[in-house]
């Protein structure tokens, strides 16, 4: 987290290449191990991971490389149907 907060102009500009509105990353700890999950918030999600593979942003290659060393290799293959979606247009911008 500190990383992303020092780093913020690099997050954006990903996020700009790949025209991802929003991402955020959530850990959970459980019994069995620790779980990550992420959101993203894209007109096009699968446009948008075309780009992150084709980044040469220095970001995107340090999270690609420490994706490799903590991702499990055998990942579920199970889409997750969305519930709800609200956004707040009056609320700050972060």
């Amino acid at each position: 987290m500190e990383t992303a907060t020092s780093r913020r102009n690099e997050p954006v500009a990903t996020l700009q290449d790949e025209n991802v509105y929003s991402e955020a990353a959530f850990l959970e700890s459980r019994p069995d191990g620790d779980y990550v999950s992420f959101y993203m918030e894209a007109e096009d999600v699968a446009a948008a991971a075309e780009a992150f593979e084709a980044s040469t942003h220095n970001l995107d290659r340090q999270f690609k490389q420490l994706l490799s060393e903590v991702v499990a290799h055998d990942q579920p293959d199970e889409d997750i149907e969305p519930l709800y979606h609200v956004m707040n247009a009056f609320g700050p911008i972060l």
